[in-house]
């Protein structure tokens, strides 16, 4: 015997249900839509799924990236890096009280040395490029206000002998991305999710292309997963950034139409 969870099942059942119910949002404006698998369930399951154990926050900020991840559920270790004095102070401050969390101030790249920072007027914008007349336009408060000399290292020479089967790897380094990438090599080989900016207009002068840093994560062998939307210009609605979350393995790509 057909039971009605059994007609409920079928499309057409479920047509004739939903067609009343569509009609009457859309004359208030809204849409009747199936329910999807949020970005926070989206990342509890990542973590989950890969065991991972490590979080390496590049371009870490104040900690809110990292914040976040704690109210995930995230229980493993956190290594943050941020090259600039006052960020990273307050980055340390919200580190105190979190014996997982180590703080580091320096910037990251494919060399060791120092670098002249650019600050901008909103902190999270600073970058060791120039800002372009784009990202400004986009975003007025990204206008740079003064420089820093900071120190500049490899991810690899830092994680060398951090603890961490399963890393989850976030870069948030505002069009320097592919300098830390060349200088993480042996982090890439430890990594099983790698967030990273990706930018769609040069927001930063000399940054790479941004097919040229898929290419490169798709080399390493991972594939993305889920858009963070990020910049938008203010006027268009254009997007012009996001975060690609990246998971190594998969199946992959094999052309055809």
């Amino acid at each position: 015997m057909t039971t009605l969870h059994d007609r409920l099942l079928t499309s057409t059942a479920l047509r004739v249900l939903k067609l009343p119910i569509q009609r009457s949002l859309r004359r208030v404006g809204y849409e009747l839509a199936p329910i999807n698998v949020g970005h926070s369930e989206l990342v509890q399951g990542l973590l989950a799924r890969h065991a991972i154990d490590l979080l390496v926050d590049v371009g870490a900020n104040q900690g809110q990236f990292a914040q976040e991840f704690r109210a995930q559920g995230f229980t493993g270790s956190i290594c943050s890096f941020e090259p600039m004095q006052a960020a990273f102070g307050l980055l340390k401050k919200a580190a105190t009280h979190d014996p997982g969390w180590t703080v580091t101030r320096t910037a990251l790249g494919d060399r060791e040395g120092e670098a002249r920072m650019y600050v901008a007027g909103n902190s999270v914008s600073s970058s060791l490029l120039p800002i372009t007349a784009a990202h400004v336009e986009a975003e007025s408060v990204s206008r740079t206000t003064g420089h820093e000399l900071v120190t500049i290292t490899t991810l690899d020479a830092q994680l060398r002998d951090v603890k961490g089967d399963a890393l989850w790897l976030k870069l948030d380094v505002q069009g320097y991305e592919h300098q830390v990438l060349l200088g993480a090599a042996e982090t890439l080989g430890r990594a099983a999710v790698v967030q990273c900016e990706i930018s769609f207009r040069e927001l930063y002068t000399g940054q790479t292309h941004y097919m040229d840093l898929l290419r490169l994560l798709d080399a390493a062998g991972f594939l993305p997963v889920s858009v963070v939307p990020g910049l938008a210009h203010p006027v268009t609605g254009e997007a012009m950034q996001c975060d690609l979350l990246h998971v190594r393995g998969g199946k992959r790509w094999t052309g055809g139409g």
